[in-house]
């Protein structure tokens, strides 16, 4: 016999690890940036089609440019699936790259992983497997980095990381 549809249960939705990734509150929430004024907060609707009001404006500078997410702990003995919404208005050169930073448990940085580098005009996912470097790893970062000098205005938003 097979189970009606009252008894089938759907597995709980994964957590989202990372806070503030649909950007509702700004750059807020442990999000920061090395660059206020080409990395900013926008509310124009540029943002991932499913939540598309609120995102972060990218846009390139002289020297290299980053948006930093929160710290996230993470189990050196786990993986990881991270997805963030890229959208790419402008580009003369270079790429907006997605790089992961890795701290001890004590907060200190010890190692980063470099992903992928984007340059495609138009939108979409650009989805990251991570797995910790090392069981020193107690916590990382997802750092997005806008290449200086590459004419790039870009939008990035729905940033979900989830521990597989």
């Amino acid at each position: 016999m097979f189970p009606t549809s009252e008894s089938v249960v759907e597995p709980p939705a994964p957590t989202n690890l990372v806070a503030n990734g649909k950007f509702d509150d700004g750059i807020a929430d442990g999000w920061t940036t090395d660059s206020p004024s080409g990395i900013t907060a926008d509310n124009g609707n540029n943002g991932s089609p499913s939540n598309p009001v609120n995102s972060v404006k990218l846009v390139a500078s002289t020297n290299n440019t980053h948006l930093f997410s929160p710290k996230t702990s993470v189990d050196p003995t786990k993986q990881y699936s991270l997805t963030t919404y890229l959208n790419i208005k402008a580009i003369a050169s270079g790429e907006v790259a997605f790089y992961i930073d890795e701290y001890d448990k004590n907060g200190n940085w010890i190692s980063g992983q470099y992903k992928i580098g984007v340059s495609a005009l138009g939108g979409k996912d650009v989805t990251l497997a991570y797995t910790p470097s090392s069981a020193n790893v107690a916590s990382a970062s997802l750092q997005v980095i806008v290449v200086g000098n590459s004419g790039i205005t870009a939008y990035v938003d729905d940033v979900r990381w989830y521990q597989n």
